[in-house]
């Protein structure tokens, strides 16, 4: 099964090392309907619908408003000391990539996030409704 993934310079929460903006986080996007194992960050386009999103292992936390930010909650694993399951954000502005991060507070970024990785949301008990 091919996919996609998010790239970004991201620093480790465990041993502060910050990733190369490649496929080495292991930030796999599996909402494109012809993924090719490309990488996507800041600047880059990622042609996908709330559909696709819902659809490719994310859980829905709310909706966004029309026209505003998109904000997906993912998972990362640090190339460096491989601690896995480190939280990212990810925002999409009108279809680009604006931001890719890693999260420090995630009490606060569920607050604001849209979507959720399955992965996530069972790490913290979350089950839709």
């Amino acid at each position: 099964m091919a996919f996609d993934f998010f790239v970004g310079l991201l620093k480790c929460p465990n041993c502060a090392f910050v990733s190369k903006a490649d496929s080495s986080t292991n930030i796999q996007i599996k909402i494109r309907k012809q993924p090719s194992f490309e990488c996507f960050g800041i600047g880059d386009i990622l042609e996908a619908t709330l559909e696709d999103l819902k659809g490719g292992g994310y859980e829905t936390l709310r909706l966004p408003d029309e026209g505003k930010d998109i904000i997906l909650i993912d998972m990362w694993d640090c190339p460096n000391c491989g601690q896995a399951r480190n939280w990212v954000k990810i925002v999409i502005r009108n279809g680009k990539i604006v931001d890719i991060s890693a999260v420090e507070n995630k009490k606060e970024i569920l607050s604001k996030a849209h979507f959720l990785v399955d992965e996530c949301a069972h790490d913290i008990g979350y089950w839709p409704k």
